[in-house]
């Protein structure tokens, strides 16, 4: 299981993350895993470009996942409250 995927600013835009996610994907096929899930905060909005651009697709979202885990709202990126989970999957074949 994989928790957290994070680059570093100054190595992003260098395909890094990609590689990264190809070979997790890669391992996948091999133990025969049919689909990959993902998830992100509702303010992570290059992670949900991310995973969309890669293939990925929301499923669903969880309402006030991250704030009811944290016991309050914190602002994220942009200023966008961090409340919400939003679930990614990605069929493999």
């Amino acid at each position: 299981m994989i928790v957290a995927i994070r680059v570093l600013p100054e190595y992003q835009r260098k395909r890094i993350g990609k590689a990264l996610l190809l070979t997790v994907e890669e391992k996948a096929r091999r133990l025969n895993k049919k689909k990959l899930l993902v998830s992100t905060s509702n303010d992570n909005l290059p992670a949900l470009a991310f995973y969309q651009l890669s293939g990925y697709q929301i499923y669903e979202v969880i309402p006030n996942a991250i704030a009811e885990k944290h016991g309050e709202m914190h602002p994220g990126l942009f200023g966008i409250p961090v409340r919400d989970e939003i679930r990614l999957k990605k069929h493999l074949n």
